[in-house]
């Protein structure tokens, strides 16, 4: 089983980055393609997230891609805060506790400036969150 998602995150991933317009074909056939993950455990939009690939993040999203928990607390890790609010826009559904942890052990990790940590905390308000 775990080679045969492994199998359909590849086709989907490979017709991102060199086929878009098959993409909904895909989908169409096998929904599940969606929620296929690699050996690392990733979906193919939480890769794109990581990634900092904003355009098919949206795109994957409207296809019905979920957003797995752990994609937003990544983004607010890395201080890739346009990623946070537009996974935020997009519906992802935050593990504050996470999210916040993400947020103060990076002074000793990746080093996020102050400002990036307000327009993170901003973002999480914005929709009505507290971190």
């Amino acid at each position: 089983m775990n080679g045969e998602r492994e199998y359909e995150f590849g086709l989907l991933f490979d017709a991102m980055i060199n086929e878009r317009h098959k993409v909904r074909d895909i989908v169409k056939s096998n929904r599940a393609v969606l929620e296929s993950t690699n050996a690392t455990g990733e979906n193919v939009l939480r890769w794109f997230a990581l990634e900092n690939c904003f355009e098919e993040v949206s795109f994957l999203r409207t296809l019905g891609s979920s957003i797995q928990s752990v994609t937003l607390t990544e983004a607010v890790s890395m201080g890739n805060t346009m990623m946070v609010g537009l996974l935020l826009e997009l519906g992802a559904d935050p593990d504050l506790l996470s999210c916040r942890e993400a947020l103060n052990v990076n002074d000793k990790i990746n080093k996020l400036t102050s400002r990036q940590k307000n327009i993170i905390k901003n973002h999480f308000k914005d929709y009505g969150y507290e971190i």
